[in-house]
Protein backbone atom coordinates (compact mmCIF):
# COMPACT_ATOMS: atom_id res chain seq x y z
CA UNK A 1 0.00 0.00 0.00
CA UNK A 2 1.18 3.29 -0.97
CA UNK A 3 2.06 5.34 2.24
CA UNK A 4 -0.69 8.23 2.43
CA UNK A 5 -0.79 11.60 3.38
CA UNK A 6 -3.15 13.34 5.54
CA UNK A 7 -4.92 16.56 4.58
CA UNK A 8 -6.62 18.22 7.69
CA UNK A 9 -9.59 20.29 6.89
CA UNK A 10 -10.23 23.15 9.27
CA UNK A 11 -11.42 26.60 8.38
CA UNK A 12 -10.97 25.43 4.30
CA UNK A 13 -14.09 23.48 3.49
CA UNK A 14 -14.08 23.64 0.10
CA UNK A 15 -12.42 22.40 -2.97
CA UNK A 16 -12.06 25.39 -5.29
CA UNK A 17 -9.18 27.95 -4.42
CA UNK A 18 -7.15 25.68 -2.12
CA UNK A 19 -3.59 26.24 -2.74
CA UNK A 20 -2.92 23.75 -0.11
CA UNK A 21 -4.65 21.24 -1.38
CA UNK A 22 -3.22 21.10 -4.75
CA UNK A 23 -0.27 20.52 -3.61
CA UNK A 24 -1.17 17.91 -1.66
CA UNK A 25 -3.05 16.33 -4.34
CA UNK A 26 -0.03 17.11 -6.83
CA UNK A 27 2.54 15.46 -3.90
CA UNK A 28 0.60 12.82 -3.64
CA UNK A 29 -1.00 9.18 -5.07
CA UNK A 30 -3.05 8.61 -1.95
CA UNK A 31 -4.66 11.04 0.82
CA UNK A 32 -6.79 10.80 3.79
CA UNK A 33 -8.68 13.53 4.07
CA UNK A 34 -9.87 14.30 7.89
CA UNK A 35 -12.06 16.98 9.88
CA UNK A 36 -11.41 17.35 13.94
CA UNK A 37 -15.11 17.90 14.66
CA UNK A 38 -14.96 19.48 18.72
CA UNK A 39 -17.99 21.67 19.15
CA UNK A 40 -16.51 23.29 22.33
CA UNK A 41 -16.55 26.47 24.02
CA UNK A 42 -12.60 25.76 25.59
CA UNK A 43 -12.55 28.71 27.38
CA UNK A 44 -14.90 29.60 29.81
CA UNK A 45 -16.90 26.08 30.33
CA UNK A 46 -19.87 27.02 28.09
CA UNK A 47 -21.81 23.97 26.35
CA UNK A 48 -21.31 22.65 22.94
CA UNK A 49 -21.80 24.83 20.13
CA UNK A 50 -25.52 26.04 19.52
CA UNK A 51 -27.75 24.92 17.25
CA UNK A 52 -27.72 26.78 14.18
CA UNK A 53 -23.81 27.08 14.32
CA UNK A 54 -23.83 23.17 14.57
CA UNK A 55 -26.64 22.88 11.85
CA UNK A 56 -24.57 25.11 9.35
CA UNK A 57 -21.27 23.08 10.35
CA UNK A 58 -22.19 19.52 9.62
CA UNK A 59 -23.63 21.58 6.56
CA UNK A 60 -20.71 22.37 5.20
CA UNK A 61 -19.17 18.87 6.12
CA UNK A 62 -22.19 17.60 4.18
CA UNK A 63 -21.14 19.37 0.90
CA UNK A 64 -17.24 19.16 0.96
CA UNK A 65 -17.83 15.29 1.33
CA UNK A 66 -20.42 15.25 -1.68
CA UNK A 67 -17.62 17.00 -3.66
CA UNK A 68 -14.98 14.67 -2.11
CA UNK A 69 -17.01 11.26 -2.95
CA UNK A 70 -18.03 12.98 -6.67
CA UNK A 71 -14.05 12.88 -6.83
CA UNK A 72 -13.80 8.69 -5.23
CA UNK A 73 -12.63 10.39 -2.16
CA UNK A 74 -14.41 10.76 1.29
CA UNK A 75 -14.62 12.92 4.24
CA UNK A 76 -13.44 11.26 7.72
CA UNK A 77 -14.28 12.51 10.86
CA UNK A 78 -12.31 13.05 14.44
CA UNK A 79 -14.35 13.04 17.58
CA UNK A 80 -12.82 13.82 20.76
CA UNK A 81 -8.84 13.86 21.45
CA UNK A 82 -7.59 15.16 18.25
CA UNK A 83 -3.72 14.60 18.78
CA UNK A 84 -4.16 10.96 19.92
CA UNK A 85 -6.56 9.51 17.35
CA UNK A 86 -4.30 11.67 14.55
CA UNK A 87 -1.22 10.11 16.12
CA UNK A 88 -2.91 6.54 16.35
CA UNK A 89 -3.37 7.29 12.23
CA UNK A 90 -0.14 7.93 11.33
CA UNK A 91 1.30 5.03 13.49
CA UNK A 92 -1.42 2.61 11.38
CA UNK A 93 -0.76 4.00 8.06
CA UNK A 94 3.16 5.06 8.30
CA UNK A 95 2.01 8.44 6.67
CA UNK A 96 4.90 10.98 6.83
CA UNK A 97 3.21 13.77 5.60
CA UNK A 98 0.46 16.18 6.96
CA UNK A 99 -1.35 18.97 5.24
CA UNK A 100 -3.35 21.68 7.41
CA UNK A 101 -3.54 25.68 6.87
CA UNK A 102 -2.71 28.23 9.33
CA UNK A 103 -5.61 29.28 11.89
CA UNK A 104 -5.43 32.07 14.23
CA UNK A 105 -5.74 31.63 17.64
CA UNK A 106 -3.30 28.60 19.26
CA UNK A 107 -5.41 25.57 19.92
CA UNK A 108 -4.52 24.20 16.65
CA UNK A 109 -1.28 24.80 16.78
CA UNK A 110 -0.80 23.11 20.12
CA UNK A 111 -2.00 19.92 18.49
CA UNK A 112 -0.05 20.50 15.55
CA UNK A 113 3.28 20.67 18.16
CA UNK A 114 2.30 18.29 20.41
CA UNK A 115 1.57 15.68 17.27
CA UNK A 116 4.74 16.90 16.10
CA UNK A 117 6.56 15.61 19.26
CA UNK A 118 5.77 12.33 19.00
CA UNK A 119 6.44 12.11 15.31
CA UNK A 120 10.24 13.49 14.30
CA UNK A 121 9.94 11.91 11.04
CA UNK A 122 6.38 13.84 10.17
CA UNK A 123 6.67 16.88 7.56
CA UNK A 124 4.16 19.21 8.39
CA UNK A 125 3.03 21.74 5.09
CA UNK A 126 0.93 24.86 6.26
CA UNK A 127 -0.47 27.54 3.90
CA UNK A 128 -2.00 31.13 4.85
CA UNK A 129 -5.11 29.62 2.73
CA UNK A 130 -7.56 31.57 5.11
CA UNK A 131 -5.99 34.62 4.23
CA UNK A 132 -6.11 37.08 1.21
CA UNK A 133 -2.58 38.11 0.56
CA UNK A 134 0.38 35.47 0.52
CA UNK A 135 2.68 35.73 3.37
CA UNK A 136 5.79 36.53 0.76
CA UNK A 137 3.68 40.03 -0.66
CA UNK A 138 3.21 41.50 3.05
CA UNK A 139 5.92 44.42 3.22
CA UNK A 140 6.41 43.49 6.75
CA UNK A 141 7.59 40.56 8.54
CA UNK A 142 4.44 38.29 9.89
CA UNK A 143 5.74 39.23 13.65
CA UNK A 144 5.37 43.15 13.03
CA UNK A 145 2.06 43.38 11.83
CA UNK A 146 0.83 46.78 12.62
CA UNK A 147 -1.18 46.12 15.79
CA UNK A 148 -4.04 48.92 14.53
CA UNK A 149 -6.30 48.71 11.71
CA UNK A 150 -5.54 51.89 9.37
CA UNK A 151 -1.54 51.85 9.30
CA UNK A 152 -2.25 48.21 7.94
CA UNK A 153 -4.60 49.15 5.61
CA UNK A 154 -3.01 51.83 3.89
CA UNK A 155 0.52 49.42 3.87
CA UNK A 156 -1.60 46.57 2.00
CA UNK A 157 -4.79 47.67 0.21
CA UNK A 158 -2.84 48.72 -2.91
CA UNK A 159 -1.30 45.15 -3.20
CA UNK A 160 -3.07 42.73 -5.82
CA UNK A 161 -4.12 39.21 -4.30
CA UNK A 162 -3.14 36.39 -5.83
CA UNK A 163 -5.25 35.01 -8.63
CA UNK A 164 -7.52 31.91 -7.96
CA UNK A 165 -5.93 28.22 -7.84
CA UNK A 166 -7.66 26.02 -9.77
CA UNK A 167 -10.06 23.27 -8.96
CA UNK A 168 -7.98 20.51 -8.09
CA UNK A 169 -9.99 18.31 -10.92
CA UNK A 170 -8.79 21.06 -13.63
CA UNK A 171 -5.31 20.57 -11.97
CA UNK A 172 -5.17 16.84 -13.20
CA UNK A 173 -3.98 15.41 -9.96
CA UNK A 174 -4.42 12.55 -8.08
CA UNK A 175 -7.71 11.66 -6.38
CA UNK A 176 -7.75 7.89 -4.85
CA UNK A 177 -9.53 7.03 -2.18
CA UNK A 178 -7.33 5.76 0.79
CA UNK A 179 -8.55 2.79 3.27
CA UNK A 180 -7.44 3.19 6.38
CA UNK A 181 -7.37 0.94 9.89
CA UNK A 182 -10.70 1.29 11.54
CA UNK A 183 -10.30 3.83 14.65
CA UNK A 184 -12.55 4.30 17.36
CA UNK A 185 -12.28 8.23 16.89
CA UNK A 186 -12.19 8.37 13.33
CA UNK A 187 -15.42 8.07 11.31
CA UNK A 188 -16.40 7.97 7.91
CA UNK A 189 -18.43 11.16 7.58
CA UNK A 190 -21.49 9.55 6.02
CA UNK A 191 -22.10 7.09 8.93
CA UNK A 192 -20.98 9.82 11.39
CA UNK A 193 -23.54 11.85 10.46
CA UNK A 194 -26.10 9.68 11.29
CA UNK A 195 -25.46 10.24 14.98
CA UNK A 196 -25.64 14.02 14.78
CA UNK A 197 -29.26 14.92 12.73
CA UNK A 198 -29.54 18.30 13.45
CA UNK A 199 -30.83 19.79 10.26
CA UNK A 200 -33.30 22.24 10.76
CA UNK A 201 -36.27 22.96 8.76
CA UNK A 202 -36.68 26.19 6.98
CA UNK A 203 -40.84 25.68 8.02
CA UNK A 204 -39.80 26.13 11.88
CA UNK A 205 -38.13 29.53 10.92
CA UNK A 206 -40.26 32.53 11.41
CA UNK A 207 -40.94 34.36 8.65
CA UNK A 208 -39.21 37.83 9.92
CA UNK A 209 -36.45 36.03 10.47
CA UNK A 210 -34.97 36.05 6.98
CA UNK A 211 -31.56 35.13 7.14
CA UNK A 212 -31.18 31.31 7.54
CA UNK A 213 -28.88 29.99 5.02
CA UNK A 214 -27.02 26.56 4.39
CA UNK A 215 -23.74 25.65 4.82
CA UNK A 216 -21.23 24.68 1.95
CA UNK A 217 -19.23 25.50 -0.64
CA UNK A 218 -21.94 24.89 -3.23
CA UNK A 219 -24.42 27.37 -0.74
CA UNK A 220 -21.70 30.08 -0.79
CA UNK A 221 -20.67 30.32 -4.35
CA UNK A 222 -24.37 30.72 -5.04
CA UNK A 223 -24.98 33.24 -2.20
CA UNK A 224 -21.69 35.13 -3.42
CA UNK A 225 -23.62 35.01 -7.37
CA UNK A 226 -27.27 35.82 -5.68
CA UNK A 227 -25.43 39.15 -3.89
CA UNK A 228 -23.77 40.29 -7.14
CA UNK A 229 -26.52 39.99 -9.00
CA UNK A 230 -28.58 42.92 -7.47
CA UNK A 231 -25.86 46.14 -8.66
CA UNK A 232 -28.27 48.47 -7.27
CA UNK A 233 -27.72 46.72 -3.47
CA UNK A 234 -23.66 46.32 -4.12
CA UNK A 235 -23.39 50.11 -5.02
CA UNK A 236 -25.57 51.74 -1.94
CA UNK A 237 -23.99 48.85 0.62
CA UNK A 238 -21.50 51.94 2.47
CA UNK A 239 -25.23 53.46 2.97
CA UNK A 240 -27.30 50.12 3.99
CA UNK A 241 -24.23 48.26 6.18
CA UNK A 242 -25.70 49.22 9.25
CA UNK A 243 -29.26 48.34 8.82
CA UNK A 244 -30.28 45.43 11.80
CA UNK A 245 -31.72 42.82 9.96
CA UNK A 246 -32.85 43.56 6.14
CA UNK A 247 -32.03 41.11 3.58
CA UNK A 248 -29.16 42.81 0.71
CA UNK A 249 -28.44 45.40 3.35
CA UNK A 250 -25.08 43.80 3.94
CA UNK A 251 -23.61 40.99 2.12
CA UNK A 252 -23.94 38.56 4.77
CA UNK A 253 -21.77 36.21 3.07
CA UNK A 254 -19.50 35.89 6.21
CA UNK A 255 -20.51 32.91 7.10
CA UNK A 256 -19.56 30.79 3.97
CA UNK A 257 -16.09 32.98 4.92
CA UNK A 258 -15.27 32.28 7.95
CA UNK A 259 -15.91 28.19 7.26
CA UNK A 260 -13.31 28.86 4.36
CA UNK A 261 -16.71 27.37 1.99
CA UNK A 262 -15.46 30.20 0.31
CA UNK A 263 -12.40 32.21 0.22
CA UNK A 264 -10.97 35.84 0.33
CA UNK A 265 -9.65 35.48 -2.93
CA UNK A 266 -12.96 34.78 -4.37
CA UNK A 267 -15.02 37.07 -2.99
CA UNK A 268 -12.54 39.49 -3.42
CA UNK A 269 -11.77 39.21 -7.23
CA UNK A 270 -16.03 38.77 -8.06
CA UNK A 271 -16.43 42.50 -6.10
CA UNK A 272 -13.51 43.86 -8.52
CA UNK A 273 -15.29 42.12 -11.67
CA UNK A 274 -18.50 43.92 -10.84
CA UNK A 275 -16.35 46.66 -10.61
CA UNK A 276 -15.30 46.20 -14.56
CA UNK A 277 -18.85 45.17 -15.50
CA UNK A 278 -20.93 48.29 -13.22
CA UNK A 279 -18.95 51.07 -11.70
CA UNK A 280 -16.80 51.10 -8.60
CA UNK A 281 -17.84 53.83 -6.33
CA UNK A 282 -17.60 54.32 -2.10
CA UNK A 283 -19.49 51.32 -1.80
CA UNK A 284 -17.81 48.43 -3.56
CA UNK A 285 -14.43 50.29 -1.99
CA UNK A 286 -16.23 49.66 1.41
CA UNK A 287 -16.50 45.62 0.16
CA UNK A 288 -12.36 45.55 -0.19
CA UNK A 289 -12.42 48.24 3.06
CA UNK A 290 -14.04 45.73 5.32
CA UNK A 291 -12.86 42.51 3.92
CA UNK A 292 -9.25 43.55 4.77
CA UNK A 293 -10.66 44.42 8.30
CA UNK A 294 -10.78 40.38 8.10
CA UNK A 295 -7.32 40.16 6.78
CA UNK A 296 -5.94 42.58 9.74
CA UNK A 297 -7.67 40.21 12.47
CA UNK A 298 -6.22 37.06 10.38
CA UNK A 299 -2.41 37.91 10.70
CA UNK A 300 -2.82 39.98 13.96
CA UNK A 301 -4.30 36.28 15.18
CA UNK A 302 -1.24 34.34 13.39
CA UNK A 303 0.74 36.75 16.13
CA UNK A 304 -1.23 37.16 19.09
CA UNK A 305 -1.81 33.28 19.51
CA UNK A 306 -3.04 32.96 23.39
CA UNK A 307 -3.40 36.65 23.55
CA UNK A 308 -6.31 36.34 21.57
CA UNK A 309 -7.76 34.77 25.07
CA UNK A 310 -6.49 37.06 27.99
CA UNK A 311 -8.49 39.53 29.57
CA UNK A 312 -5.86 41.95 29.27
CA UNK A 313 -5.76 41.69 25.50
CA UNK A 314 -2.74 42.22 22.82
CA UNK A 315 -2.11 45.67 24.76
CA UNK A 316 -1.22 43.94 28.29
CA UNK A 317 -3.77 45.97 29.83
CA UNK A 318 -6.21 44.09 32.46
CA UNK A 319 -9.21 45.85 32.99
CA UNK A 320 -11.35 46.32 36.07
CA UNK A 321 -13.76 43.67 35.66
CA UNK A 322 -17.09 41.54 38.02
CA UNK A 323 -18.67 38.62 37.58
CA UNK A 324 -22.28 38.67 37.85
CA UNK A 325 -24.02 35.68 37.71
CA UNK A 326 -27.37 37.68 37.30
CA UNK A 327 -26.36 40.19 34.79
CA UNK A 328 -24.74 37.42 32.67
CA UNK A 329 -27.68 35.30 32.66
CA UNK A 330 -29.62 38.25 31.80
CA UNK A 331 -27.81 39.29 28.94
CA UNK A 332 -27.30 35.70 27.67
CA UNK A 333 -31.33 35.48 28.12
CA UNK A 334 -32.29 38.49 25.91
CA UNK A 335 -33.33 39.46 29.59
CA UNK A 336 -31.81 42.41 29.92
CA UNK A 337 -33.08 46.31 30.76
CA UNK A 338 -32.42 46.92 26.67
CA UNK A 339 -35.10 45.64 24.41
CA UNK A 340 -32.77 46.34 21.78
CA UNK A 341 -30.17 44.48 23.07
CA UNK A 342 -32.55 41.37 23.92
CA UNK A 343 -33.41 41.77 20.57
CA UNK A 344 -30.04 41.33 19.27
CA UNK A 345 -29.32 38.20 21.41
CA UNK A 346 -33.10 36.92 20.56
CA UNK A 347 -31.75 36.83 16.65
CA UNK A 348 -28.70 35.27 17.23
CA UNK A 349 -29.98 32.85 18.99
CA UNK A 350 -32.63 31.43 16.52
CA UNK A 351 -30.82 32.21 13.64
CA UNK A 352 -26.94 32.18 14.39
CA UNK A 353 -26.41 35.59 12.77
CA UNK A 354 -26.43 39.44 13.94
CA UNK A 355 -25.87 42.38 12.34
CA UNK A 356 -22.35 44.00 12.82
CA UNK A 357 -23.79 46.93 14.68
CA UNK A 358 -25.64 44.40 17.00
CA UNK A 359 -22.63 43.08 17.55
CA UNK A 360 -20.77 46.39 18.63
CA UNK A 361 -23.89 47.53 20.76
CA UNK A 362 -24.69 43.58 22.49
CA UNK A 363 -20.95 43.90 23.23
CA UNK A 364 -21.02 47.01 24.37
CA UNK A 365 -23.53 46.41 26.94
CA UNK A 366 -22.12 43.57 28.86
CA UNK A 367 -18.94 45.35 28.95
CA UNK A 368 -19.65 49.22 29.92
CA UNK A 369 -23.12 48.36 31.35
CA UNK A 370 -22.50 45.55 33.28
CA UNK A 371 -18.68 45.79 33.96
CA UNK A 372 -18.34 42.27 32.94
CA UNK A 373 -15.27 40.49 31.60
CA UNK A 374 -15.23 40.60 27.92
CA UNK A 375 -14.32 37.04 27.02
CA UNK A 376 -17.45 35.55 28.48
CA UNK A 377 -19.52 37.73 25.36
CA UNK A 378 -16.70 36.20 23.23
CA UNK A 379 -17.39 33.14 23.92
CA UNK A 380 -21.23 33.02 24.49
CA UNK A 381 -20.89 34.55 20.61
CA UNK A 382 -18.51 31.87 19.57
CA UNK A 383 -21.31 29.25 20.96
CA UNK A 384 -23.71 30.56 18.53
CA UNK A 385 -22.32 32.06 15.26
CA UNK A 386 -22.46 30.81 12.01
CA UNK A 387 -19.96 32.92 11.18
CA UNK A 388 -17.33 32.64 13.67
CA UNK A 389 -14.14 33.78 13.51
CA UNK A 390 -11.38 33.07 16.13
CA UNK A 391 -9.39 36.32 14.95
CA UNK A 392 -12.27 38.67 14.13
CA UNK A 393 -14.41 37.51 17.13
CA UNK A 394 -12.04 37.23 19.61
CA UNK A 395 -9.98 40.71 18.06
CA UNK A 396 -13.06 42.96 18.24
CA UNK A 397 -14.50 42.17 21.61
CA UNK A 398 -11.04 42.64 22.32
CA UNK A 399 -11.49 46.41 20.37
CA UNK A 400 -14.76 47.33 22.02
CA UNK A 401 -13.12 46.32 25.96
CA UNK A 402 -9.66 48.59 24.84
CA UNK A 403 -7.54 45.79 25.76
CA UNK A 404 -7.18 45.24 21.21
CA UNK A 405 -6.48 47.08 18.27
CA UNK A 406 -8.38 50.70 19.08
CA UNK A 407 -6.37 53.35 19.22
CA UNK A 408 -8.97 55.24 21.06
CA UNK A 409 -8.93 52.86 23.72
CA UNK A 410 -12.17 51.39 24.04
CA UNK A 411 -15.67 51.82 22.79
CA UNK A 412 -19.05 52.87 24.81
CA UNK A 413 -22.51 52.77 22.46
CA UNK A 414 -25.19 54.26 23.99
CA UNK A 415 -28.30 51.96 23.26
CA UNK A 416 -31.00 54.21 23.23
CA UNK A 417 -29.04 56.48 20.73
CA UNK A 418 -28.55 53.39 19.23
CA UNK A 419 -31.98 52.77 19.25
CA UNK A 420 -33.19 56.08 18.08
CA UNK A 421 -31.02 56.00 15.20
CA UNK A 422 -31.17 52.53 13.90
CA UNK A 423 -34.70 50.87 14.74
CA UNK A 424 -36.51 54.43 15.42
CA UNK A 425 -39.58 52.99 14.77
CA UNK A 426 -39.06 49.89 16.97
CA UNK A 427 -39.72 47.43 13.97
CA UNK A 428 -36.80 45.43 14.80
CA UNK A 429 -37.42 45.27 18.44
CA UNK A 430 -41.14 44.41 17.69
CA UNK A 431 -40.51 41.31 15.39
CA UNK A 432 -38.12 39.84 17.62
CA UNK A 433 -40.65 39.92 20.07
CA UNK A 434 -38.14 41.51 22.53
CA UNK A 435 -39.16 43.65 25.64
CA UNK A 436 -37.38 45.18 28.55
CA UNK A 437 -36.27 42.20 31.29
CA UNK A 438 -35.08 42.43 34.54
CA UNK A 439 -32.43 44.77 36.02
CA UNK A 440 -29.74 42.30 36.13
CA UNK A 441 -27.25 45.22 37.55
CA UNK A 442 -24.30 43.94 39.79
CA UNK A 443 -25.33 43.56 43.56
CA UNK A 444 -24.07 46.39 45.22
CA UNK A 445 -22.94 44.37 48.47
CA UNK A 446 -19.14 44.65 47.91
CA UNK A 447 -18.45 40.74 49.37
CA UNK A 448 -21.48 39.90 46.63
CA UNK A 449 -19.40 41.39 43.80
CA UNK A 450 -15.86 39.39 43.59
CA UNK A 451 -13.49 42.10 41.40
CA UNK A 452 -10.67 39.94 39.21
Amino acid sequence: MIEPALFWFQNDLRIEDNPLLNQCLAENQSVIFLYHFQPNIRWCQQAQWGVQRTRFVVECLADLNKSLEARGASLNIIEGNGVDAIHRLLKKTKANRLYKAHTTGSYARDMLQAIKSKHDELAILQDHTEALLEASQLPFEIEDTPQQYTPFRKRVEKLSPPVLSLDATTNQVHWERCSFPTLDSLRNFAAWQISHPVAVSLKHIAPHQRFFVRGGETAGAQALKNYLAHPGAVLRYKETRNALDENLASTRLSPWLATGCLSARQYYHAVREFEQTYQANDSTYWLIFELLWREFFYWRGIVDGKKLFRLSGIRAKKPLVTFNPQAFTAWCQANTPSSLVNAFIKQLIATGWMSNRGRQIAASYLINEYKMDWRYGAAFFEKHLIDYYCGSNYGNWQYIAGVGSDPRGGRYFNVQKQADTYDRDGSFVRAWGAEEGDDGSPAVDAADWPIH
